[in-house]
């Protein structure tokens, strides 16, 4: 039968190829030369294999198709034995580099409102929700900027973080004198950003104790944050609409929780329903929390996307705003992220002023449906207003 193969034009023993299991198809590559020189002679068996099963790459100039097919495949063998306590180790960081270049790689597609995400790449990425935990709730994370960035983008998978290292969030995110978001090189400060996540994934969690955003139960799950539509980094178009929640950087009391200490975070109890109005870098909107608000004086910039791997996804934007009520208004600076589907940042009296206690304080907002809303939900929920 080998020799019979054998003869077989090139073109046919590649396309047999594609019916082999992995392991089947180094089999048979070391069945003889000819077979091998059929697998390995050129980069079409193992880019056909690939782009089977994963996103076309973003830098497709001297891929190695083979090496990275095989690194992929192994990455969840290799999450299951990590514990990311350090984020340094060879084995930590390869699994690392190669869960961000699949994120640097995933096309989103949401085939209509509210439906999951749909890509090849989000196949192996939304498997990792049980791992989830690994970086929401990881002790070093902010350490790293790496581990920082991956778990930032793997939000919209909403593990609720272990309430022992929410107390490390609330210390980055709350601590005065680091309140930032754009590091002085113009880039974005991850740790503080993943902190934020993490804090207000905590809070906005389905399964969360937690009743700050009382209006969290009212959401349907094509409502929670999401992941991007096309490829991350893409330009592509700001969403219009968007749900989000903020606090106050004052949390007032000590309280004991699970029998851990923890500072106990406040809000007015709303979620945030906006609706921006967009014109290239700049807008304006309406919505409504507690109050119905205006949105004015909106400015979109791109930044510098982190040094280092990280500058392989590009999309990052400084985003400022006003958001005026009747009678007050709040200067809101943050980031969008990379996939427009996010941001992040804090909210104050006025453009350059402190973050000082009670006065300002973290959002969040998320892109929404185009035709969802909150306004005509029942929101006469009784909430707390301080609680952990």
């Amino acid at each position: 039968m080998t020799i019979a193969l054998a003869r077989f034009p090139v073109e046919l023993l590649k396309l047999i190829t594609t019916s082999l299991s992995d392991n089947d198809l180094c089999n048979f590559a070391l069945t003889c030369s000819i077979f091998h020189d059929a697998v390995h002679g050129d980069k079409v068996v193992w880019r056909d294999r690939f782009l089977s099963v994963y996103d076309d790459p973003v830098n497709k100039i001297s891929y190695d198709w083979k090496a990275t097919y095989q690194k992929r495949q192994r990455l969840h063998k290799k999450m299951v034995g990590l514990s990311f306590r350090s984020g340094q180790s060879k084995e930590e960081l390869e699994a690392l580099e190669i869960l961000w270049d699949i994120l640097a790689d995933a096309r989103g597609n949401i085939p209509a409102e509210g439906d999951p995400v749909d890509g090849r790449n989000f196949s192996h990425i939304l498997p990792l929700r049980s791992e989830r935990a690994i970086f929401s709730s990881h002790s070093h994370v902010d350490e790293h900027p790496l581990l920082s960035a991956v778990s930032l983008l793997l939000t919209p998978l909403l593990n609720r973080p272990k309430l022992a290292f929410i107390k490390g969030s609330q210390e980055i995110v709350y601590k005065p004198d680091v309140n930032r978001v754009i590091n002085a090189d113009g880039t974005p400060n991850l740790s503080i950003l993943n902190a934020m996540a993490r804090l207000f994934t905590w809070h906005i969690h389905p399964d969360s104790p937690s009743d700050l955003f009382h209006q969290r139960t009212l959401l349907t799950p094509g409502e929670m944050p999401c992941f991007w539509q096309g490829r991350l980094g893409d330009e592509g178009e700001i969403p219009t609409k968007w749900f989000g929640a903020y606090m106050y950087s004052n949390p007032t009391r000590i309280i004991i929780y699970d029998g851990d200490e923890l500072s106990s975070d406040r809000s007015d109890g709303y979620l945030v329903d906006m609706t921006l109005t967009i014109s290239q870098s700049a807008f304006t909107g309406i919505g409504k929390d507690f109050d119905t608000f205006t949105i004015k004086s909106g400015e979109i910039t791109p930044i510098p996307s982190p040094p280092g791997r990280l500058s392989t996804v590009n999309g990052w934007k400084k985003v400022e705003f006003i958001k005026s009520y009747t009678h007050h208004g709040w200067f809101y600076s943050g980031i969008i992220l990379p996939g427009n589907n996010m941001m992040l940042g804090y909210w104050m009296r006025s453009k350059g002023g402190l973050l000082s206690r009670g006065a300002s304080g973290p959002f969040i907002f998320w892109r929404a449906p185009e035709s969802s809303s909150l306004l005509n939900r029942d929101n006469r929920v009784s909430f707390v207003r301080v609680t952990g």
